[in-house]
């Protein structure tokens, strides 16, 4: 579970002026851990200090993206990483009842970004399916397109985090299929995805 955090790479950042096609260049140091390669694809956090960092992804030893901001981390709060030609992503807990995922694009200068209590990823489907801050019960993002259905359902909203009133998520073709509690039972619906 936790092999992604075995080998730990050391580089920092030559961070500077950069056009659009400009890759962030690395040198060895002792800020980034890496999460998640395949031969091809590394992805990594540069840790600020004990509790924060900057992710960074791209091909090989060479990271062609970083994130916009800082995201909490801690060693061994990461429990899932994801990497491939398209997509570098990992989720992690960031405190108690908290959890996040971060999903940062390969192709094209992207800052990635950060997901409140995400519910399910699909990367060959190209969707997540997260709840954020809000008082939705789930919202669906197509990563491709970047269109959102927000799903605005009464839920038992005694539940914190939200993600525990939500008692099954599956996505089947192109529908996204959701049951929740709500006033002692459960609902189940079937939602299409954008």
């Amino acid at each position: 579970m936790f092999r992604f955090l075995a080998p730990v790479l050391v580089f920092s950042f030559l961070v500077g002026c950069r056009s659009k096609d400009e890759a962030v260049s690395l040198v060895l140091s002792e800020s980034i851990v890496r999460i998640a390669s395949n031969g091809r694809y590394i992805g990594g956090i540069d840790t600020l200090n004990i509790a924060s960092g900057i992710v960074a992804w791209g091909r090989k030893s060479v990271f062609l993206n970083q994130s916009k901001d800082t995201i909490p981390y801690m060693p061994g709060s990461i429990h899932s990483e994801y990497i491939d030609e398209n997509y570098f992503s990992f989720s992690s807990g960031c405190g108690t009842a908290c959890n996040f995922a971060f999903i940062g694009k390969m192709k094209g200068e992207d800052r990635g970004e950060v997901y409140m209590y995400p519910l399910l990823i699909d990367f060959s489907k190209e969707l997540i399916v997260y709840q954020g801050d809000g008082e939705n019960l789930a919202i669906v993002k197509n990563l491709l397109s970047e269109k959102l259905l927000r799903i605005d359902e009464p839920f038992d909203d005694r539940y914190r985090p939200k993600s525990l009133a939500v008692d099954s998520i599956s996505l089947i073709n192109d529908s996204l299929y959701l049951a929740w509690q709500y006033g002692g039972g459960v609902i189940s619906k079937r939602f299409k995805t954008p």
